[in-house]
């Protein structure tokens, strides 16, 4: 049973790259900035499965953050496109319609930002001094702002047009840099927004008034500066226990992510057909009660995973496509558990 969940919940985001830290390809750099903004800032990613919730080292675009308490509201500021091609939102998330795509070089306003500073508000220019200016939500990440947009008023949204998950430790400590992805299905089609969690651990989406149903809140990647996370960019120290929730629009209760804190590791190897140890290859951990650990091989096929007592199924697991070993059942009591061989896929 835990296996046929397992397999449910972790089929194959955030830039659909969070499958495993393999190297990833060297396109030109204006293909990856204008792939990143139509895919990520600019229209839904759809997908049919879900993405395992894995880091990968790519650099990306540095977040705006959200200022501080003491932060005190200025004017607006000025910025510029800087990726090939930016979609206009109607709101501050995929989840509003496109009003229009713009250029690289694109000169703006920023006017107002949502809450987590993700997403700002903008007036474009017209192109003839009398033509109308054109108003809608640009993904900040891809603006080069002349000023600090960190000091823009938050633009209020009503309740019933958000959807807020809460990250925390099973201590009750925020986990900030986790990314959240909110799900929304009708029928064949799907719409998706990602946030990622703030320093008190809060992921938030904005959606249309007339969005109503159900979304699927899912856990699907980590900033490597998460406090999850270690200097190698992989998640030592915790593992998730709640990581996958479904909230009814509009939103009426609490949603909590929650990561439980390791209190030892489950180690071992992954070897071929051949008994020869195999390198760079993603290695899961399900317990009984759903809970979810992860890492990847390093020298000699070898992984340290984080986990704690109870029944764990570990296996190895490829992508492109998606293959998974042989389970190996792991049982935690007070001991450190021995030393496992994870057969590859």
């Amino acid at each position: 049973m835990m296996r046929t969940i397992s397999l449910i919940l972790m089929l194959t985001l955030l830039l659909a790259a969070c499958a495993g830290r393999q190297a990833p390809p060297t396109p030109r750099v204006e293909d990856i900035q204008t792939a990143i903004a139509q895919t990520e800032a600019a229209r839904p990613t759809a997908t049919n499965t879900f993405v395992p919730p894995t880091q990968t080292n790519t650099p990306e675009p540095t977040r705006t953050l959200a200022p501080t308490a003491t932060a005190t509201p200025s004017g607006p500021v000025t910025g510029t496109v800087f990726v090939a091609a930016l979609n206009l939102r109607a709101g501050p998330s995929t989840f509003f319609e496109v009003l229009e795509s713009f250029p690289e070089g694109t000169q703006l306003l920023a006017t107002g930002r949502d809450e987590s500073g993700e997403w700002v508000q903008v007036e474009i220019p017209g192109e003839q001094e009398d033509e109308e200016k054109t108003l809608g939500w640009f993904a900040s990440v891809f603006i080069q702002f002349q000023g600090d947009p960190n000091f823009l008023p938050v633009v209020a949204f009503p309740l019933d047009q958000q959807v807020r998950a809460t990250v925390q430790d099973t201590e009750g400590n925020p986990i900030p840099g986790v990314v959240v992805a909110f799900i929304y299905r009708d029928g064949t089609d799907e719409l998706r927004n990602n946030s990622i969690s703030t320093d008190q651990g809060v992921a938030v989406t904005y959606l249309p008034p007339d969005l109503l149903g159900t979304l699927d809140v899912q856990i699907v990647g980590h900033e490597c500066t998460s406090p999850v996370m270690d200097v190698d960019c992989e998640m030592r120290g915790y593992f998730q226990l709640a990581w996958r929730s479904f909230v009814l629009i509009p939103q009426r209760a609490p949603l909590l992510l929650q990561y439980e804190v390791a209190t030892t590791e489950i180690s071992g190897t992954v070897v071929d057909g051949n008994g020869k140890p195999v390198v760079g290859i993603q290695v899961q951990a399900v317990r009984d009660d759903g809970a979810l650990s992860y890492g990847v091989t390093g020298a000699e096929g070898a992984f340290n995973i984080p986990a704690g007592p109870g029944l764990w199924e570990v296996y190895s697991v490829t992508f492109n496509p998606r293959l998974e070993s042989d389970v190996v059942t792991v049982e935690i009591t007070d001991a450190t558990p021995e030393p496992v061989e994870v057969p590859a896929p």
